[in-house]
C-alpha cells in the first residue's frame, strides 16, 4: 500500500491531539466500507483498520479528518470555501444533499501538507445515509474515492 500517499488518521492519535473545541466529536462520523486510491482497492484494508471520515470543530474553524483507527498516521485540516446544495426526493430519486469545499491538510506520517478538492454526495434511503466521498490532491492529482455510511 502506498502509505506516503493515502491521507489517513488514526482515532487514537486525533484523541490525543490537542483539540480545543468540546464540539470536535459532535460531529456524525462517516464509516467507510470501500476506499479506491487512483483505482487500486484498498477497501478491505479500510474496513479492517475502521478508516473514518469526519468533520470537527476547532478554535472557531470547522475542519476535516480522515481516520484510521488502528494506525498511528493521519491526515487533517482546515476546510474553505464551503459549498451545500440539497436535492428533495422524488418519485425516482432518493433525498440528497452535496457538500464540497477545499481541504488544507497535514500529514503526520510524512510530516507533509497538501490541498484536496473534497466532493461528498449523501443520500437519504430509509432513514439510513450514506455518502460517496471523492478527493482529488490538488499537488498530486491522486483521486481518493471512498463509499460508506454515516452514523
Amino acid at each position: 500500500m502506498k502509505l506516503k500517499t493515502i491521507i489517513s488518521i488514526s482515532l487514537f492519535t486525533i484523541l490525543s491531539f490537542s483539540v480545543k473545541s468540546q464540539d470536535a466529536f459532535n460531529f456524525p462520523k462517516m464509516i467507510v466500507t470501500k476506499f479506491l486510491d487512483n483505482g487500486f482497492d484498498y477497501s478491505k484494508i479500510a474496513v479492517e483498520h475502521h478508516m473514518i471520515l469526519t468533520f470537527y470543530e476547532s478554535e472557531g474553524a470547522y475542519c476535516f479528518m480522515n481516520l484510521w483507527g488502528t494506525t498511528s498516521s493521519y491526515s487533517l485540516g482546515k476546510i474553505y470555501d464551503f459549498k451545500s446544495k440539497n436535492y428533495p426526493e422524488t418519485e425516482t430519486t432518493y433525498a440528497a444533499t452535496e457538500v464540497s469545499f477545499l481541504w488544507r491538510f497535514t500529514n503526520s506520517y510524512d510530516e507533509e501538507s497538501g490541498s484536496a478538492k473534497v466532493t461528498i454526495i449523501y443520500t437519504t434511503i430509509d432513514n439510513v445515509v450514506t455518502f460517496n466521498c471523492e478527493m482529488v490532491v490538488l499537488e498530486t492529482k491522486e483521486v481518493l474515492q471512498y463509499e460508506g455510511y454515516r452514523e
